[in-house]
């Protein structure tokens, strides 16, 4: 659970305490202009970086998936065409 500043409470998933713990932040953004655009901003700017654990050709895509279901991963799997 986290306290916002305005002392409003929320219930964390696992993942979600999980990144908070770490020292990251939990992001969820809606695949909407204005928010691509500002993650587009973050990037460039060097605020934000996403670690690619895997890069699977698209064809491969059931191996990326099996793997993803192994449980072991560090980071995000990219499909590429």
């Amino acid at each position: 659970m986290t306290q916002d500043t305005l002392g409003a409470a929320s219930v964390l998933r696992a993942d979600e305490a999980a990144a908070i713990e770490a020292g990251g932040v939990f992001l969820l953004a809606e695949p909407d202009r204005a928010g691509l655009e500002h993650l587009t901003a973050l990037v460039l700017d060097g605020r934000l970086t996403v670690h690619v654990d895997r890069v699977f050709p698209l064809a491969g895509a059931g191996s990326a998936h099996e793997f993803g279901e192994l449980g072991h991963t560090t980071g995000k799997l990219v499909l590429t065409p």
